[in-house]
């Protein structure tokens, strides 16, 4: 089991220790304790083996030879010593000779030395084999994980991110405030306190799937072919992983091992509404107004707020025109000086993972409006790669041969999570049909 994964398992344990406790009205006793020292013990056995997998690491950065016999230490890229590759290609780079190489460390290693690729080599001797795949260097990880923030929508508006080394973290919360009162002279003031409550981020592993093409793996030596081919695959990966984040972060329901989504924090706090089913721009002006209302009611501070929605949503609101042909919504229609649309005075962060195929008709879509300053996201560092050139998928319409296909499967994974500090900074409007018959 890799690192990411044992630190998932011990994230649910936490998760379902905490719930027994917060579901019990004394002390625990009969089947509920028992369940609870078997948690403990299990935690015990995860926090063992994390323990071995980090002295596996650090014995590996201190040794002076590669671990792998038969392969010379990492040679220096000739001719390019202090040419450092654009971030997210050597991730890139990992994962085509990982693949290449059916999985084996080795022959990957062997790849990396005959294409003189210092870089490569040096990735690859530092990232951890294991069981699952590999599990790339941090320093690797981290790039590939900066040139992914900006293909989201949700991640790149979250300030708040915490790590999760530990499978999971409890964040403390205020449920209510301390009150203030008047009173007269010589009166006792009345003393009054905040309450609280917690919020619990939990390792949850994302996995994306990359079909590549064979024939794009075995370009290896270092030159335009290879510069291209791994500028691909990062093109793929970041794709691919990103949509799979957005979807999660937007419209997850919490089951089966996924994160919550903004949306599933909205329906919480009751702050769902219905749009107007007449589309003309008051109905609009209206509905828009309802979101900002339901945050405004929930005293949220609005310290760095955004709306969601589908394209189809932002480039109706920016073709619309009054009666003397200008455009009602301009900001929807021409970017601004930071790239984006606008909508109200907040900007729009528009996916195609909000759908346009809802409710009655199937043609309705929806508007989310969030103060991401309440959003808190949970990460582990490490990115783990896997591969296969025999398993099928299925590409959204039908099931696929990898073999067949002449493919390799590339497989990402890594732990995320989110939270809010407060449900009341999500709104949602649903029903959305501007657009529609366009």
């Amino acid at each position: 089991m890799n690192k990411n994964s044992l630190l998932a398992k011990r994230g649910e344990l936490l998760d379902e220790a905490e719930k027994l406790i917060e579901g019990a009205t004394k002390a625990l006793e009969g089947d509920q304790l028992k369940r609870f020292d078997a948690i403990k013990a299990e935690i015990g056995q995860i926090d063992a083996q994390v323990k071995q997998v980090d002295d596996i690491n650090a014995l590996k950065v201190a040794t002076a030879t590669p671990v792998t016999p038969g392969i010379a230490s990492p040679a220096v890229l000739r001719g390019v010593e202090d040419v450092k590759p654009e971030k997210g290609i050597v991730f890139a780079s990992v994962s085509r000779a990982f693949a290449c190489a059916k999985g084996n460390m080795d022959a990957a290693l062997k790849l990396a030395k005959d294409a003189e690729d210092g870089h490569l080599q040096k990735a690859l001797l530092a990232s951890e084999p294991t069981a699952g795949g590999l599990l790339v260097q941090p320093e690797v990880a981290d790039d590939f994980i900066d040139v992914l923030r900006p293909r989201e929508i949700v991640a790149p508006m979250v300030d708040d991110v915490r790590p999760l080394d530990a499978g999971a973290l409890s964040i403390r919360r205020g449920t209510s405030d301390a009150v203030a009162q008047f009173k007269g002279e010589g009166q006792p003031a009345a003393a009054s306190q905040p309450s609280t409550g917690s919020v619990s981020l939990v390792a949850r592993e994302l996995s994306a799937i990359v079909p590549m093409s064979n024939r794009l793996l075995q370009y290896t030596q270092r030159n335009s072919r290879a510069n291209r081919a791994d500028q691909m695959a990062l093109n793929s990966l970041i794709r691919a992983t990103a949509l799979r984040k957005d979807l999660a972060f937007i419209r997850g329901d919490g089951t089966n091992n996924t994160p919550r989504g903004l949306r599933s924090f909205a329906e919480e706090a009751g702050q769902i509404v219905q749009a107007n089913s007449t589309v003309n721009v008051a109905n609009i002006d209206n509905d828009q107004a309802k979101l900002l209302t339901m945050l405004a009611n929930g005293n949220v501070q609005m310290l760095k707020p955004g709306w969601t929605m589908a394209p189809r949503t932002r480039i109706f609101l920016g073709s619309l025109r009054d009666g003397n042909g200008n455009r009602v919504f301009p900001e929807c229609y021409q970017k601004q000086a930071d790239g984006r649309h606008y909508w109200g005075g907040y900007p729009i962060l528009e996916t195609t993972q909000i759908p346009i195929n809802l409710g009655s008709g199937g043609n309705k879509s929806e508007i989310g409006l969030i103060d991401f300053a309440e959003v808190v996201h949970g990460d582990v560092e490490g990115v783990m790669i896997g591969m296969s050139s025999e398993a099928t998928y299925f590409d959204g319409q039908a099931w696929q041969s990898a073999f067949q296909n002449s493919e390799t499967l590339i497989k990402i994974d890594m732990a995320v999570d989110q939270q809010m500090k407060h449900i009341e900074g999500a709104a949602w409007l649903t029903d959305v049909a501007w657009g529609a018959g366009a």
